[in-house]
């Protein structure tokens, strides 16, 4: 009799939440940056994917 396993990989889901609250617009609308910074993480194994869920609503309590 043989047994075959299969192993299945997880990773963690995260959803990144970007607030138009930064110190500097500037560097944060900066494109070239950004494609450094998902490049870097695609690279390191740390982020596969990636996608809009649309524009978004920002809400605050009081």
């Amino acid at each position: 009799m043989h047994r075959i396993f299969y192993l299945e990989a997880t990773m963690n889901d995260y959803i990144l939440l970007m607030f138009n609250d930064v110190l500097d617009p500037a560097q944060a609308d900066d494109g070239v940056q950004w494609q450094q910074y998902l490049s870097m993480l695609r690279a390191s194994g740390q982020f596969d994917g990636g996608s809009a869920i649309g524009a978004g609503e920002r809400l605050k309590k009081g």
